[in-house]
């Protein structure tokens, strides 16, 4: 299997603080869990992204937070400087290396306003999250239509690690997936994203 991954998670000094947010080598998660990210790296052939990186953005770089999720989208700096541009093009290119390389899945760092599948910082600078996705993972997720692929995006959340899968050819049903210690079934049923929960196999680990 093909794998877009977060290249922070992966121990590339791609933040915004110029740090990184590896699992492996993050003293906060246990020999266990180590061991069932780096099964799931060697297993399968990885190719790593920073959208922020690959849309021009620095390494530093100032923290940036999501202030409109809809169209006109807007993501603007702790400087107020807009970098709406940069994060669309870094979807857009992750969106290309997917579709170049007919990857299905994504592993993306949890929170980011470009990789957070699940909740991302409000656009106010307070650490407050809301329900909304990065606009990586957005992109990545919408239906492309009927010649579309099936397409699971994976965030490393702050006590989980979820994954929430768009099947869009033909919405048919993803039957089974299986990372060693972790399997679980996922379906989909009118076209509405299933779920997995891998609580059990990373447990609570860090918050970043």
């Amino acid at each position: 299997m093909r794998i877009l991954v977060s290249s922070c998670l992966l121990g590339e000094d791609t933040r915004y603080d110029g740090l990184n947010s590896s699992i492996a080598l993050n003293p906060k998660f246990r020999f266990s869990q180590k061991e069932l990210f780096m099964d799931i790296m060697c297993e399968n052939e990885i190719f790593s992204i920073c959208p922020e990186v690959a849309g021009g953005l620095g390494i530093p770089r100032n923290k940036a937070e999501i202030k409109s999720h809809n169209k006109p989208f807007m993501v603007i700096d702790e400087k107020e400087n807009d970098v709406t541009i940069n994060f669309l093009i870094g979807a857009k290119k992750a969106l290309d290396i997917c579709l170049e390389n007919s990857i299905k899945v994504a592993l993306f760092k949890s929170k980011s306003p470009s990789c957070g599948n699940i909740e991302v910082y409000d656009g106010t600078f307070s650490k407050k999250l809301v329900l909304e996705k990065g606009l990586t993972a957005r992109l990545l997720e919408f239906p492309l239509g009927a010649s579309g692929s099936a397409l699971m995006v994976t965030s490393c959340v702050g006590t989980t690690v979820s994954t929430v899968t768009r099947v869009v050819s033909g919405w048919h049903s993803l039957a089974r997936l299986s990372w060693n210690r972790c399997s679980s079934s996922v379906s989909h049923m009118g076209g509405f994203p299933g779920s997995i929960d891998l609580t059990s196999a990373f447990g609570p680990a860090f918050n970043t």
